[in-house]
C-alpha cells in the first residue's frame, strides 16, 4: 500500500517558529495596550525582510548521553535512505518505521503520534485499578480529599469488574428498574395527567428520552446564558417505512422483550413489538419533515407561561418542579423556552389520547430495556449485543470497565494522571515555546500582502489575546474542588445502581447551569490523560494535555531543532485553527462575528481552493490497486493548520537561534550517528517522523481515512513540505520536483 500525488498543483506556504526561552510574555492591562502592539508588530513586519536566515549554525557539541543515542538510534531506524527526499519526503522519513511496526490485533491503524498512549494507558489504569498511595508532600486535609476521590473511582472499577455479583442478578436490574419507575402500577392510567407527566420527568432523570427531550444548552456561539430546550422525540429511525432497517430494530425489540420478559406467560412478545413499531411509526409522523431544513433552534422561542397554557396534556409546572429541583424556583412565566417544532407538540396531544394506556406502558418498559440492557448479565448481554450498535462484545471487560470509570469522573483521572506524571520543566518549555511560536506568527501577520490593513490589526489583537492552557491547570491542583463537585455523585459496590446514579448526577449537572451565564468547557480539566492539543474558537484558546508533553512531541533530553520539529508544528498547528476556515469567523470574544474586510475573505476563498486541489490529488491504495483519494474539500482546516504550523515552528526556531550563544550551544547539540545531516534537515525530519502512519488495506478502512476531515500521515507531510519556502533550500531540492514544485499554496 502506497500513499502517492498524482501530480502537485500548491502554492507556497508559511512556516511557523517553536522555541525554548520565551521573547516576550505580555499581560495587557488595557485596550491601548493592545493597540500599541498591534500597530508595532504591523510596523516591524513591513520593516523587517520577508527572507528568514537560513544559514547553518556551527556546533562542536556532540551529545554522548545515553537518551541522544536512544534518540538517533529511532530516527535511523525509521528512515529509508534508498529514497530521495525531494521526491517523497514521507517515505523518506517513515518507510522503515512503516515495516518495522506491526498494527496491533483489533485495530486499523498505527500512528506515531500515539506511540506514548500504551504507556499514558497503563499510568491511568493504575490510577482505576489502584490503591490511594499517601502523598507525604501534600497537606494532610489534601490527602483526605485525594482519598475520598480515589476511593470513589476504584469503587466504581471494582463494582463493574465484579462480573459474578453482575451475572447472578440476571436481569432482576431492569426488572427492578421498571418496579421502581411504576411502570405495571401505573399501567392503567397514564390517561392522568399527572401520572404520566410523573413517569416522564422520572424516565428522563435516567436519561431515557421518551416523547419529549427538555434540556438545558447554549443554542449558538453567541449566547451568552444557557437555555431551557424542549425538543420532539420522535422515535428512534428516521422513518418507520417497512425495510430492512425496520426489519433490524424490530428483531433487536423482540429478541430484548424475550429475554427479559420471556418467562411470563402472560406476555405476549409478538404484540409488544408491534405496539411499540406502531406507537413510534405514530409520533415520528407528528411533524413535517421541511420544517427541520434549515431550522434555528435560537430562533424557536416560546414563553414559559404560554407553554404551559398551550399544550396542558403534560403538566408541565409538575414536571419542572420534579426535575429541576430548588431550581425550579427561577424559572419565570417570563423565561423564553427554546421549543421546536411547534407542530409536534399540537399533534401528540391527539396520538396519546388514541394510544391505549397498554401501549405506552409497554412502550416505557422499552424505554427502559434500551437504555440499559448493556449493564446487566453477560449472557443476556451476549445475546442481544448484535443487535446493537453501542454494545461491543470484542472489548475486554477490563478495557469496559476501565472506559466506564475514566468516562464517569473524567476530573478525578486528570487530576490524578497529571499530579504522577507531570513535569513543571516541561510546562514550561512548552509555553515558551508558545510564545515564540506566537511571536512568529504576529510577524507573519504583518507581512501578507493580500490583507487589509484592517484585517491585519484584527488578527494581530486576537493573536495576542490566545490563551495557553499547557499541561496540568491549577483548577486540578486542589483536590476539594473536585470531592465538592463529584459530592452528589453517590458509588457503592453494585454496578447497575452506580450507572443509574451517574446518568441522575450528570442530567442534574446540566439541568444546574439554568439561569447560570455561560461557560466555555474547559477541555483542560477533562482531557490530561489526551494525547492531542486543540484550539477552541469559543474562548480563543490552545489547550495542550499533559499526555501530549511526551515523545515524539517533545524530550526535553533532545535538542531543540527536534522539539520543535515535533511540538512546535503541533503549537503552530493549533494557532494557524485561529485563522482557518471556521477559526476566522470568530471575534476576539468567541462570538461568531465577521471581522474581515469583504476583499480580504474572497481572496481567502481562492487562496485555500489551491489547498483543496492540492489535496485532492492524494490518494491512498489497497493491495488491489484501488485508489481512495483524500478530500480537500473536508481536510481544508487540518491542512492550512500543518501548513502555517510547520512553517511557524521552523521560524520560531530560528528565532531561538538568535538568543545567547552559549545556551544555543547547548540546546542544539549534535546528536551521534547524525553528522550526515543538518541541523535544518533534522527539524524536518522530526516533523514527517511525527507523523509516520500505517493503515490496514481494507477498502472501508482507507475510504474512511481519505475522506474525512484529517489528510492522512503522507498527504500531511508532503503536502506541508512541497508548499514550504524552506523545505526544498534545506534539502537543495531541484525545481519542478515533487517537493518543490513550481506552485506553492499558502495563505498563512
Amino acid at each position: 500500500m502506497k500513499f502517492k500525488v498524482v501530480s502537485i498543483i500548491i502554492a507556497t506556504l508559511s512556516l511557523s517558529k517553536f522555541v525554548i526561552s520565551s521573547p516576550f510574555k505580555r499581560i495587557y492591562d488595557t485596550e491601548e495596550e493592545i493597540e500599541t502592539e498591534v500597530e508595532q508588530n504591523i510596523v516591524a513586519s513591513e520593516i523587517s525582510s520577508s527572507e528568514e536566515e537560513t544559514q547553518e549554525i556551527s556546533n562542536d557539541n556532540l551529545c554522548k548521553s545515553k537518551e541522544c543515542y536512544e534518540t538517533s538510534n529511532r530516527i535511523l531506524s525509521g528512515l529509508d535512505t534508498s529514497v530521495d527526499p525531494c521526491e517523497d519526503f514521507y517515505q523518506f522519513t517513515c518507510n522503515n518505521w512503516m515495516n518495522e511496526n506491526i498494527i496491533p490485533e483489533g485495530e486499523d491503524k498505527i500512528l506515531n503520534f500515539l506511540s506514548g498512549q500504551e504507556e499514558t494507558t497503563k499510568v491511568v489504569q493504575d490510577i482505576v485499578t489502584g490503591n490511594y498511595i499517601i502523598n507525604k508532600n501534600q497537606s494532610n486535609e489534601d490527602q483526605q480529599y485525594d482519598e475520598i476521590l480515589l476511593n470513589k473511582l476504584n469503587s466504581l472499577y471494582k463494582s463493574c469488574i465484579n462480573t459474578d455479583k453482575i451475572n447472578e442478578q440476571g436481569k432482576e436490574p431492569i426488572l427492578n428498574l421498571i418496579n421502581e419507575l411504576k411502570i405495571n402500577e401505573n399501567r392503567l392510567y397514564y390517561n392522568d395527567t399527572d401520572i404520566l407527566t410523573s413517569t416522564l420527568a422520572e424516565m428522563h432523570d435516567y436519561g431515557m428520552t421518551t416523547l419529549i427531550d427538555v434540556d438545558v444548552i447554549n443554542p449558538s456561539t453567541n449566547a451568552r446564558h444557557y437555555y431551557i430546550t424542549v425538543l420532539e422525540y420522535s422515535g428512534a429511525l428516521e422513518s418507520y417505512e417497512e425495510s430492512e432497517k425496520l426489519n433490524q430494530y424490530r428483531k433487536m425489540i423482540e429478541t430484548s422483550f424475550s429475554v427479559i420478559f420471556g418467562d411470563q406467560p402472560e406476555r405476549d412478545i409478538n404484540k409488544m413489538t408491534e405496539n411499540v413499531i406502531e406507537f413510534e411509526k405514530s409520533i415520528n409522523s407528528l411533524a413535517s419533515p421541511e420544517l427541520y431544513v434549515n431550522a434555528k433552534l435560537e430562533n424557536n422561542k416560546m414563553k414559559f407561561g404560554e407553554m404551559i397554557q398551550r399544550w396542558k396534556y403534560i403538566n408541565w409546572e409538575l414536571y419542572f418542579k420534579k426535575r429541576f429541583g430548588d431550581k425550579y424556583s427561577e424559572i419565570k412565566e417570563g423565561d423564553d423556552v427554546l421549543l421546536f417544532p411547534a407542530m409536534y407538540f399540537d399533534n401528540l396531544e391527539k396520538v396519546l389520547a388514541e394510544t391505549d394506556v397498554e401501549t405506552l406502558a409497554i412502550y416505557f418498559e422499552w424505554k427502559v430495556i434500551k437504555r440499559y440492557i448493556k449493564y446487566i448479565s453477560e449472557d443476556i448481554v451476549h445475546v442481544v449485543a448484535p443487535l446493537y450498535d453501542d454494545i461491543d462484545e470484542n472489548l475486554s471487560r477490563n478495557s469496559y470497565c476501565y472506559s466506564a470509570t475514566v468516562n464517569a469522573m473524567p476530573m478525578t483521572v486528570s487530576r490524578f494522571y497529571a499530579e504522577k506524571v507531570h513535569s513543571n520543566y516541561k510546562k514550561e518549555y512548552a509555553e515558551k515555546t508558545f510564545e515564540y511560536v506566537k511571536q512568529a506568527m504576529m510577524e507573519r501577520i504583518g507581512q501578507m500582502e493580500w490583507l487589509e490593513d484592517e484585517t491585519k490589526k484584527y488578527a494581530i489583537k486576537k493573536l495576542s489575546l490566545v490563551k495557553d492552557k499547557i499541561g496540568y491547570p491549577e483548577f486540578l491542583k486542589h483536590p476539594k474542588n473536585l470531592v465538592d463537585k463529584y459530592n452528589s455523585l453517590e458509588i457503592g459496590d453494585d454496578f447497575f445502581t452506580n450507572i443509574l446514579n451517574y446518568h441522575k448526577y450528570t442530567i442534574k449537572e446540566v439541568l444546574n447551569k439554568y439561569n447560570t451565564p455561560y461557560e466555555v468547557t474547559d477541555m483542560a480539566l477533562t482531557n490530561q490523560q489526551t494525547i492531542n492539543a486543540f484550539y477552541s474558537p469559543n474562548s480563543n484558546s490552545i489547550f495542550i494535555p499533559t499526555a501530549s508533553l511526551q515523545p515524539p512531541f517533545i524530550n526535553t533530553n533532545s535538542p531543540n531543532y527536534l522539539n520543535f520539529g515535533s511540538l512546535g508544528t503541533v503549537i503552530g498547528h493549533e494557532l494557524t485553527h485561529a485563522f482557518d476556515g471556521n477559526g476566522k469567523n470568530y471575534d476576539i470574544e468567541g462570538k461568531i462575528n465577521n471581522w474581515w474586510v469583504n476583499n480580504d475573505v474572497e481572496e481567502f476563498v481562492q487562496l485555500a481552493q489551491c489547498f483543496i486541489e492540492q489535496y485532492n490529488q492524494y490518494y491512498m491504495e489497497d493491495d488491489n490497486h484501488n485508489k481512495y483519494y483524500v478530500s480537500g474539500l473536508k481536510s481544508i482546516n487540518e491542512n492550512l493548520a500543518d501548513n502555517g504550523g510547520l512553517t511557524r515552528a521552523y521560524e520560531a526556531w530560528k528565532l531561538s537561534l538568535k538568543e545567547d550563544p552559549k545556551q544555543v550551544k547547548k540546546d542544539n547539540p549534535r546528536l551521534p550517528g547524525l553528522s550526515q545531516y543538518s541541523f535544518d534537515q533534522l527539524f524536518f525530519i522530526s516533523f514527517g517522523q511525527t507523523w509516520c502512519a500505517k493503515f490496514k488495506s481494507d477498502p472501508s478502512i482507507l475510504a474512511m481515512y481519505t475522506n474525512n476531515g484529517y489528510s492522512p500521515g503522507q498527504a500531511r507531510v508532503n503536502g506541508s513540505v512541497s508548499n514550504s519556502p524552506y523545505f526544498a533550500k534545506v534539502f537543495n531540492c531541484a525545481n519542478k520536483t515533487p517537493m518543490n514544485p513550481d506552485k506553492k499554496c499558502v495563505i498563512w
